[in-house]
């Protein structure tokens, strides 16, 4: 988790330090759908699609229906499931 915090923040300095950069640093709460070995579906409040994201290894405890936090750096194409959505863990 520190290594992804890390990873987060140097991502950060670098987008803003670009000319012209801006961050484009996302998130959102989902609900967990189902959980696979590498992915877990999710789905956004209000919303019946269904997100198929890959998680840190302290969201594999997660259990559909409980609430996860999502990061979305950029565009969902890099979106990360990163723990309940209390951020109890965080």
């Amino acid at each position: 988790m520190l290594e992804l915090a890390r990873n987060v923040a140097k991502f950060a300095a670098e987008t803003q330090t670009k000319p012209g950069g801006v961050l484009n640093l996302g998130y959102f709460i989902a609900t967990v759908v189902s959980v696979g070995a590498s992915k877990m579906d999710v789905s956004r409040p209000f919303d019946s699609t269904t997100l198929s994201l890959p998680y840190v290894s302290s969201a594999a405890s997660l259990n559909p229906g409980d609430p996860c936090f999502v990061l979305v750096p950029g565009s969902l194409a890099n979106a990360i499931v990163l723990g309940d959505g209390k951020l109890s863990n965080l």
